[in-house]
């Protein structure tokens, strides 16, 4: 029987050194509207809704990890 983590073909000390990074959007980081957003005054999903506005920029995951 293996000491090691399962079905991760490491060993407990090499997956124990991996580095994990806690990444936490704002709004900045997908909305380039620069007024007062009404998103509150929205009587259905707030993230549907979010998703398809015109002002909703796609997020580069690679470019935010780089930054973090």
């Amino acid at each position: 029987m293996s000491s090691g983590p399962t079905l991760t073909g490491e060993t407990c000390i090499q997956s124990t050194k991996r580095k994990y990074i806690n990444i936490k959007f704002t709004k900045n980081d997908w909305c380039t509207y620069k007024g007062h957003c009404r998103i509150d005054d929205v009587l259905g999903d707030k993230l549907t809704t979010c998703m398809i506005c015109v002002y909703c920029k796609k997020l580069s995951i690679p470019q935010i990890l780089k930054e973090k």
